[in-house]
C-alpha cells in the first residue's frame, strides 16, 4: 500500500482531537521574516533536530512544531508520519516520510511574511516565550533589530551587549526564558534592503542576542549558522525596514547589492514610490555615505515573468529604477555616486515563479525588486 503523507497545519486552539492524551509539541519555530532578511528555512543544524523529534514521534494528530510570527495566529504542524491514519513504523518508508514532512515544513516556512513595520527581535521572542509548552524555541532572524528598546540603527556598533542585556533586565523588558532551550539561527545574516555585515557586526549581533537569552534565565542559549532557503532575496513582505548602517572599515569592498523588494517601494503596476520608502532609502545613503568619495552604485529595476515564455521588456522596470536613483540623490547621495540606472525587464529573475505551470505570485514577489549594486 503506497505511503501517504499530508503536512498537517492546524491554527493554535483548533487541534486534532483523539483518544490518546495530548503532548507537548517538541519545538517552537519563531521568526522575523522581514523584507531585510533572507527567506525562512531549515538552516541544516534546525534540521537536523526536527529530523530527530519526527522519529521519536509516536502519536498523530497532535502538533511537533508550533511556527510563530507576530501579528498572525500561531500555526501547529504534525512532522509524525501518518498512513492511512495511523502512525508508519515501517523502517523502509518511515524516513522518507519524514523527509518529506521537513522538506513541506521548509516550504511553509518559505511563506511567513512579516505583517508589521521594522525588525522586532525582542517581540518575537516574547512570542515564542508564550507560545505554550517548554519544549526547545529556534528563533531564525538575523538579529539585527530596528525596534526600540533594541534599535540597532540607534545603538550604532559600539556598545556592550552584556550592559544592554544587563539594562533590559534591570528594566523589566526581557521575556521570561526561565528553563527554555532557545537556539538563534541566521544571526548577521542579512538580505533584501539591509546591507550584509561584516565580520565584527556579525560577532556584536551574535554576542547580544546570546547576553540577552541568557540574562531572560534560559538555560541553554545557543547560535547556530547555515543557509535559511535557497537564493538571498527577501520575502515579499511590503513592510519596510530600516536599514542600519554598516561601517566601513577602511579597506576596499566589492561590489556588494541589496534587492529592495518591489512591494516595499512601490504599489502595483506603479512607478510612484510609497512614503514608506524612505525608511530604507534614507539608510542606504547613510551607509553608502561611509565609502566616502569611492562609492559607486548601479541602480537595476526588475519586474517579475507574468507571461511564461515571453520576455518582458517594458519601460516598468526601468522607471522604478529612475525613481530609486533620484530619491537617492534627493535624500543626499552624490550624483557621482550613481554609475548606471537601467531596467531588464524579467530577464534576471532570481527565483521561477512558475510552479509547474501554474502562476506563484508569492514567488513572482520575490523577482519584483530593484538592486542597488555599489563598492566602497
Amino acid at each position: 500500500m503506497a505511503a501517504a503523507f499530508g503536512l498537517v497545519l492546524v491554527v493554535a486552539g483548533a487541534l486534532l482531537t483523539g483518544c490518546a492524551a495530548p503532548k507537548e509539541w517538541t519545538a517552537v519555530i519563531a521568526m522575523t521574516a522581514t523584507s531585510a532578511e533572507p527567506v525562512p528555512g531549515l538552516a541544516e543544524p534546525l534540521r537536523l533536530a526536527l529530523e530527530d523529534a519526527a522519529s521519536a514521534s509516536e502519536q498523530a494528530g497532535v502538533p511537533d512544531v508550533r511556527l510563530v510570527l507576530l501579528d498572525a495566529e500561531p500555526v501547529d504542524i504534525d512532522l509524525t508520519p501518518i498512513r492511512d491514519g495511523e502512525v508508519e513504523f515501517d523502517p523502509m518508508v518511515r524516513p522518507q516520510m519524514i523527509d518529506d514532512a521537513l522538506a513541506a515544513l521548509s516550504e511553509e516556512l518559505g511563506r511567513r511574511v512579516a505583517l508589521r513595520p521594522e525588525l522586532d527581535v525582542l517581540d518575537t521572542l516574547r512570542a515564542a516565550a508564550r507560545a505554550g509548552g517548554d519544549g526547545p524555541i529556534y528563533l531564525i532572524t538575523s538579529g539585527i533589530s530596528t525596534v526600540d528598546p533594541v534599535n540597532f540603527a540607534a545603538l550604532g556598533w559600539d556598545f556592550d551587549p552584556q550592559a544592554v542585556a544587563a539594562d533590559l533586565a534591570d528594566r523589566g523588558l526581557l521575556p521570561s526564558l526561565d528553563g527554555r532551550s532557545v537556539t538563534f539561527v541566521g544571526l548577521g545574516v542579512s538580505a533584501g534592503s539591509q546591507p550584509p555585515l561584516a565580520e565584527p557586526e556579525e560577532d556584536k549581533v551574535r554576542e547580544l542576542w546570546l547576553a540577552v537569552c541568557r540574562a531572560a534565565g534560559a538555560a541553554d542559549c545557543a547560535a547556530v549558522d547555515g543557509v535559511l532557503a535557497t537564493g538571498s532575496t527577501a520575502p515579499g513582505s511590503r513592510q519596510p525596514v530600516t536599514v542600519v548602517p554598516v561601517p566601513h572599515h577602511g579597506t576596499t569592498r566589492g561590489p556588494e547589492s541589496v534587492d529592495l523588494a518591489g512591494a516595499v517601494l512601490f504599489d502595483g503596476d506603479s512607478a510612484i514610490l510609497r512614503p514608506a520608502a524612505d525608511a530604507v532609502l534614507r539608510g542606504l545613503v547613510a551607509h553608502l555615505a561611509q565609502c566616502g568619495e569611492g562609492a559607486r552604485v548601479d541602480v537595476t529595476g526588475h519586474v517579475a515573468d507574468v507571461v511564461r515564455g515571453v520576455p518582458e521588456n517594458g519601460p516598468l522596470s526601468d522607471e522604478r529604477a529612475r525613481a530609486v536613483a533620484n530619491r537617492l540623490l534627493q535624500l543626499g547621495l552624490p550624483e557621482s555616486a550613481i554609475s548606471r540606472v537601467v531596467g531588464v525587464g524579467d530577464s534576471q529573475t532570481v527565483i521561477d515563479n512558475w510552479t509547474g505551470d501554474v502562476f506563484d505570485e508569492a514567488k513572482a514577489a520575490r523577482n519584483r525588486r530593484v538592486t542597488l549594486t555599489y563598492t566602497c
